[in-house]
């Protein structure tokens, strides 16, 4: 494939990954309480701090509407570093209230324009599962630690595999989601994105590259689409369907994502970093592999 036709494809993806975002709801997106951690841990480190300047790795929506209090009280530089443009402008119509001085910049993560010692705060969502080999991952981690003032951190909610989110039969995990919908405990929105989620980090166990994808449940899914075309669905079956139906408009099934054990992925970041704190939510039903890192960088 050339470059320029991509180059194309990938930007329609992002594009589609942005318009796709208010139909999910954590985990592939921070939580209430995620984004309550990363206030708390964004306030310790500023204090009365003036005119800091932040670094989103990425656009999330929730992560730039919770720093927009801090241009009034620090004076932030918000700034975005996104590699392309329908991504950020896509996700900037999701935030309803962006810091007035907010500046995008585009760049690839790999080649941040940023001097030496220069942000105080690097802030990303699960940003280092995009990066899918090793070195380049290193690289990254190398950059935001050279890009940090003495004082600064990189704050990031950071997944990694337990044995716990291993799925045996994809169709009976859809099917344990129908109780709690019954019992107004979820709403579909959110059993469908838990469905995706719990896939996706369940597909490590699916191959020998230890990659995440959905690419690697396409015979179950397959075999769920056959079933929810049968007639004389029962009650649970409709509700089910329901699920799937929604799960299949959120995406995400041609991407791939690289992530490790708790003691693999700790391992690397504290190559770079002193983990200083993890905070773990309880709003989401794989919050406990999901933590978010305060670090900070080695001397």
């Amino acid at each position: 494939m050339k470059t320029k036709d991509f180059n194309r494809k990938k930007e329609d993806y992002y594009k589609g990954e942005a318009e796709k975002w208010d139909l999910r709801e954590s985990s592939s997106r921070p939580s209430p309480e995620n984004v309550k951690h990363y206030n708390q841990l964004v306030k310790s480190v500023l204090g009365n701090k003036k005119n800091p300047r932040i670094v989103v790795l990425g656009s999330t929506p929730e992560i730039r509407e919770m720093l927009y209090k801090y241009y009034f009280l620090n004076k932030a530089k918000i700034i975005c570093l996104e590699l392309l443009p329908a991504m950020y402008y896509g996700m900037s119509n999701l935030v309803k209230h962006k810091s007035p001085n907010e500046k995008f910049v585009q760049s690839d993560w790999l080649k941040m324009p940023f001097k030496k010692n220069s942000i105080d705060i690097f802030i990303g969502d699960l940003i280092t599962g995009n990066i899918y080999n090793k070195k380049d991952r290193e690289k990254l981690l190398r950059l935001i630690k050279k890009c940090l003032k003495k004082n600064g951190v990189f704050l990031e909610r950071h997944l990694y595999i337990t044995p716990r989110v291993k799925i045996k039969d994809v169709k009976k995990h859809l099917f344990s989601f129908v109780p709690k919908i019954i019992n107004e405990k979820i709403s579909i929105n959110a059993a469908a994105t838990s469905f995706l989620a719990n896939l996706v980090v369940a597909s490590w166990y699916q191959n020998i590259e230890r990659k995440l994808s959905m690419i690697y449940f396409e015979k179950e899914i397959r075999k769920l689409k056959k079933y929810f075309q049968k007639k004389n669905l029962s009650s649970q079956d409709r509700i089910a369907k329901a699920i799937f139906d929604h799960f299949q408009l959120l995406g995400g099934k041609k991407r791939y994502w690289t992530y490790g054990t708790k003691e693999q992925e700790e391992k690397e970041l504290r190559e770079y970093f002193k983990i200083e704190k993890r905070l773990y939510a309880k709003d989401f039903y794989s919050a406990s592999n999901v933590p978010i890192y305060l670090l900070r960088p080695k001397k």
